[in-house]
């Protein structure tokens, strides 16, 4: 129901100011807060106790505590108290979750760490009167409620109705002090609940696991023993809290049934402690009838100091069932990750280590037109004869089987289907272990890149007809200029002009130089880079490259060390466009000049170029993307011109020769670029590269 409003005017001069809260009442408030922590009591009776109190101590009409929802869009009442009026505050607090949006006052609070004062709700730019008129709200005083990592839990307010009251400083950094201990008491609350939930969680699996568990102290006395031990083991007396001297039998009264150890228990047992370090691939055998064999497992458990706070053994019955029980291992596993797998947009296959599929998502069901669950439970090969009319290639199909059922680590392919309809998939197999590395399955995750292919195919298509249409024009001007500069300077053309010229020529040069950049990444993209094999000399083609670039510069001085000759067989055009890319690069990139090394050496196999310089370096983390298309390094700026087509194009024509580029580099420490030929020349020779896949 809603309360009684008084609507005061503008100029309605405040309520008398009450006396400041006593010391005896901050006590009573602390002890309440304090008993409420040391009780365990949750969230919700903390925050009753702090409303309880503290809407006496600040000495306001009513006080409450709103959580914030995760979304940060709400704010949901909890507790609420009004001295005046109690009854009627559970229609006004507990019916109306609040929205964030509703007022400015809740959007900064969520962003506030402060207290926020508003000393008349009808005046104020946080406010809107209409709003807190309902509730009968002329002054508050709110403080975000923060855990110490700084996340909102929620907001305790103060309210004052009627008319407004003058908050004041105390009262503020009082109400900030409740605050804090506010926070620090519900942050502690939900810590709490959540470590009984983690326990109670953890009990429950640890009672409920295949494996039987024996947790030893340091001195070895037993400290918890899970019901399966004592089943495994024939345990015929209690042994928790008893201590365990690791003796190669246990006494005769423990157990109903022989049990033989197959190592040294004690000396296993100190040397986990010892070393710190996990025991496995031990045996135990219980001679019941039929025995049964054991896996012994042996790990320590550290405390914060690093100190074996304790040692856990585990049995595993492996008699007949080493295999089921991997297996269902496996797909326990697979149980926990089947609702986020089945909610993704891209397919999921897992295999089991002998290429069974144990879980399949609907989204690669989809691709393939298969009901969900029509292929969990076939094996790879059952598998690819349901799904072989989707392929117009039984071979790249078969192909893509013997991959999964014998390939060990991970690898991409692309497959194309036509059936429901064609699509492009690329699939990415990854081989799944244990922490031990034990491998016990796979997962195959499928990506439609249909449309991918289809814009990247127009991209290239784009690049290589733009790059065409320009070089007919750019060869036209570059042409004219050439007439026109040796007759400007005939001619007696003012200077001016003659310099307008040669910057003409070379912009146009520049141009030109982008436009073949394009080409080149059309025809690698396309498979149509060709190279011509013959006998190259590394140290004359970097002296020529040399002789071209120095021209261009007068900060930079070259270095050039190379023992004489050195000859691979190679495209020397192609090569010298590497070169020379590289060394305009040590020249591009170090803009206050200095000196740019190129090194040449000959080793029985290969051949070795290196460009180093002093400039400004790349960063660490952007290394492995350098050789990617249209990349550039972010502290590159925009003063340095480029595509960020330089060093891919440069790595595939080294990649086409049967070599390696490589970089080395920091940031603001400079770079060396490492080109790797073999002497012999490429492995194959052929005209064109694959295409990008």
């Amino acid at each position: 129901m809603r309360s009684k409003q008084h609507v005061v005017g503008r100029g309605a001069p405040s309520r008398l100011r009450r006396p400041p809260p006593t010391g005896r009442q901050l006590t009573a408030l602390l002890t309440e807060v304090g008993q409420a922590i040391a009780t365990s009591l949750g969230a919700r009776e903390i925050a009753q106790t702090v409303v309880d109190q503290a809407v006496r101590v600040i000495r306001a009409d009513r006080c409450a505590i709103y959580f914030v929802d995760p979304d940060q869009t709400l704010l949901e009442p909890v507790v609420a108290v009004d001295v005046r009026d109690p009854v009627s505050v559970r229609d006004l607090f507990y019916a109306h979750p609040i929205p964030v949006g509703a007022q400015p006052l809740f959007g900064r609070l969520i962003t506030s760490s402060e207290p926020v004062v508003v000393q008349d709700t009808f005046d104020d730019p946080l406010t809107t009167r209409d709003f807190f008129e309902f509730f009968n709200t002329r002054s508050t005083l709110s403080v975000p409620l923060r855990a110490v990592d700084g996340r909102l839990l929620g907001v305790l307010g103060f309210f004052w109705t009627d008319v407004p009251h003058k908050i004041v400083r105390d009262e503020v950094e009082l109400a900030a002090f409740i605050a804090g201990q506010t926070a620090v008491a519900l942050e502690s609350a939900r810590l709490r609940d959540d470590l009984r939930l983690e326990r109670a969680r953890l009990g429950s699996i640890v009672e409920s696991m295949r494996d039987g568990i024996v947790v030893y102290d340091p001195d070895g006395r037993v400290a918890f023993i899970n019901p399966l031990t004592s089943e495994l083991l024939g345990l015929a007396l209690p042994v928790v809290g008893q201590v365990d001297h690791q003796e190669a039998r246990l006494p005769a009264a423990y157990t109903r049934f022989p049990l033989t150890f197959g190592y040294d228990r004690r000396a296993v047992f100190n040397r986990v402690l010892r070393r710190k370090e996990p025991a496995t691939g031990l045996q135990a055998i219980v001679g019941s009838d039929p025995p049964r064999l054991l896996d012994v497992a042996y790990a320590p458990v550290l405390d914060g100091d690093g100190h074996v706070s304790s040692i856990v053994v585990s049995f595993r019955d492996v008699t007949d069932l080493r295999e089921l029980e991997r297996l269902k291992a496996v797909h326990e596993a697979n149980l926990k990750l089947e609702a986020v797998i089945t909610s993704t947009a891209n397919g999921v296959v897992v295999y089991d280590d002998q290429a069974r599929i144990v879980l399949a998502n609907p989204a690669v069901h989809e691709l393939y037109g298969l009901p969900n669950g029509a292929i969990v439970g076939l094996a790879a090969s059952d598998f690819a004869a349901l799904v072989a009319p989707c392929f117009a290639n039984g071979d790249e199909l078969a192909a893509a089987v013997q991959r999964v059922e014998e390939q060990d680590d991970s690898y991409t392919e692309e497959l194309e289907i036509v059936r429901p309809r064609r699509r492009i998939i690329r699939r990415v197999v990854s081989p799944v272990k244990t922490r031990d590395g034990t491998p016990v399955g796979k997962v195959a995750v499928y990506h439609d890149v249909t449309r991918e292919r289809a814009i990247d195919r127009q991209k290239d298509e784009f690049l290589s007809l733009a790059s065409h249409e320009l070089k007919t024009p750019l060869t036209s001007i570059k042409g004219y200029t050439q007439l026109l500069l040796p007759r400007a300077g005939q001619n007696g053309t003012p200077e001016r002009e003659q310099r307008a010229l040669r910057t003409i020529a070379s912009q146009v040069d520049r141009m030109a130089r982008l436009v073949g950049e394009l080409l080149d990444l059309s025809r690698v993209d396309s498979g149509q880079l060709q190279i011509q094999i013959a006998p190259v000399d590394l140290t004359a083609l970097v002296k020529r490259v040399i002789d071209q670039v120095e021209l261009a510069t007068t900060r930079h001085q070259f270095l050039v060390r190379a023992a004489g000759p050195v000859v691979v067989k190679g495209d020397a055009d192609r090569l010298e466009q590497v070169f020379t890319n590289l060394i305009e690069n040590a020249i591009k990139y170090s803009p206050g000049g200095g000196q740019v090394e190129i090194v040449v050496e000959k080793h029985p196999a290969e051949a070795h170029l290196l460009v180093r310089d002093s400039g400004i370096g790349i960063p660490q983390a952007q290394l492995p993307h350098l050789f990617t298309r249209f990349y550039r390094a972010q502290n590159v700026g925009s003063t340095i011109s480029g595509l960020g087509l330089g060093l891919y194009i440069s790595h595939e024509l080294v990649r086409r020769h049967g070599g390696d580029l490589t970089v080395e580099s920091c940031e603001g420490g400079g770079s060396t670029f490492q080109v790797i030929l073999p002497v012999a020349g490429p492995p194959t020779v052929e005209s064109t590269l694959p295409q990008r896949t």
